[in-house]
């Protein structure tokens, strides 16, 4: 079947899933040589064996074991065939994608041949992967590693993009709707029953908005996401509500004198988030970097039976941007600025790299080091490095325009130019000679590009800004 990456290019690699034994197997046919048509076989065996173990680990996957497959080697044991030496839980291991690539294709050259061979072989042999991920067939299992983008996950993402979320006055989205929809997620994974009676959603709703919605969102609005959540088919209501009218809204009052009718997921939500974990890791993560931004997941996870998807979440983050990352991968799943901002804001404290000023979430950036237009793919991919909190109140301009900059060393540089321009020039002193907290020997060349191209070094022909 085919693999498909993020960008929506399929690989030339064979794959197939089976049951084996308790466990699941993943098989992926040996590279090298040509088809009978003359193409490549397999070409893209290397980049289809990153991205499987991207997936496998969203999942959550734990690799029970794995082997050489190969005819070539069907007759020796297979201890004689093994590539690794335990279980490797990918949720939890700190070994990237690709060092686990290498792990797994290192070791083929050598499996077949004879002691005294000077060479090793063929590093792309079949391989099978014995995995474990509770609650997947073979069917299912293969179908959320596929990538297709006409998958249900992709539908769904689709259709959460597309919410109709009120804002508040402050241009943050209300949370009425993502808790109820979360809540009903976390009802499917706990195999809960579909539809609640608004007698019941009632209360559990109002509680998650007033734990964990924003000052101004309203508990008594509890009807608003149970009803709303009707249009945007994740979500189905047993009897049509009354219109709202132009002279006030007839709907809470409906509900309350029919309160046995009742709302959840549709059919076929329930059933893709019962039965896939990666729509549930990839839904849970899309709601909370949208919607929840500053809020401390575990406990709004426990809270709506979820707590036990917070190490997929997170392993999702690690391993979200394997692919290519154009602006069309962004439009299908929004959220590099997301994913990259959270990703820093986990390291520690909320604290900006320039100044070192401790701020709330809400004033911190990620700005790239080196412009992201000017990074090439591994660059933009490389999320660890390539990026650092700022803070909103200058340094974030400041950095981005080039009136300061990082020595090679890693401190803050001023522009001469900013001595035309007074008010700046007093705002950026205090940054002179910091410490930059960002900068190690891997983000090094990133602040480097922004010294030869973004730093004004040289005091240039400009129009003072300041009286």
């Amino acid at each position: 079947m085919q693999l498909t990456e993020l960008d929506g290019t399929v690989l030339n690699a064979a794959w197939s899933v089976e049951q084996d034994g308790d466990l699941l197997a993943i098989i992926l046919e040996s590279a090298g040589g040509k088809t009978k048509t003359g193409a490549s076989r397999n070409s893209d065996y290397t980049r289809a064996l990153v991205l499987l173990i991207s997936r496998l680990r969203e999942l959550g996957a734990v690799i029970e074991d794995a082997l050489v497959d190969s005819a070539q080697t069907a007759s020796l044991s297979e201890a004689d065939r093994r590539l690794i030496d335990a279980p490797l839980p990918l949720a939890t291991t700190t070994a990237s994608d690709e060092e686990i690539r290498l792990l797994l294709t290192r070791k083929q050259g050598r499996i077949g041949m004879h002691p005294d061979a000077r060479k090793s072989g063929n590093e792309r042999k079949r391989l099978r992967l014995r995995v474990a991920v509770p609650g997947y067939t073979p069917e299912l299992l293969a179908r959320d590693l596929s990538g297709d983008v006409e998958s249900p996950v992709e539908k769904m993402l689709l259709t959460l993009d597309a919410l109709n979320v009120q804002r508040s006055p402050d241009g943050t989205s209300k949370r009425h709707q993502p808790l109820t929809l979360l809540w009903a997620i976390g009802r499917a994974v706990e195999g809960k029953a579909r539809q609640v009676p608004w007698r019941e959603a009632r209360t559990v709703i109002a509680s998650l908005i007033d734990d964990f919605g924003h000052p101004t969102d309203s508990p008594k609005n509890a009807h608003l996401p149970f009803l709303a959540l009707a249009g945007s088919g994740l979500w189905e209501l047993s009897a049509t509500p009354p219109a709202k009218g132009k002279h006030g809204d007839p709907r809470l009052r409906w509900l309350n004198t029919h309160p046995g009718t009742t709302g959840g997921l549709t059919e076929e939500s329930h059933q893709l988030f019962a039965g896939s974990r990666l729509a549930v890791s990839t839904a849970v993560d899309r709601l909370l970097l949208d919607h929840f931004d500053g809020t401390d997941e575990r406990p709004l996870l426990t809270a709506v039976g979820l707590g036990t998807t917070a190490p997929a979440v997170e392993a999702r983050r690690r391993t979200a941007y394997t692919g290519k990352l154009g602006y069309d991968v962004v439009v299908l799943r929004r959220g590099e600025q997301h994913v990259l901002r959270r990703l820093l804001l986990a390291r520690g404290a909320s604290q900006c790299a320039l100044c070192g000023a401790e701020l709330p979430e809400r004033l911190l950036v990620a700005a790239h080091i080196k412009k992201r237009t000017a990074c090439d793919e591994r660059e933009r991919r490389d999320l660890d490095n390539v990026a650092m909190l700022a803070c909103t109140l200058g340094c974030d301009s400041l950095y981005e325009h080039g009136y300061i900059g990082i020595s090679d060393d890693g401190v803050v540089e001023l522009s001469p130019e900013l001595l035309g321009h007074p008010h700046l020039n007093e705002h950026a002193r205090r940054l002179a000679g910091r410490p930059v907290a960002a900068w190690t020997g891997s983000s090094r060349d990133y602040f480097a590009w922004h010294a030869a191209n973004v730093f004004r070094a040289q005091a240039r022909d400009e129009p003072r800004q300041d009286g």
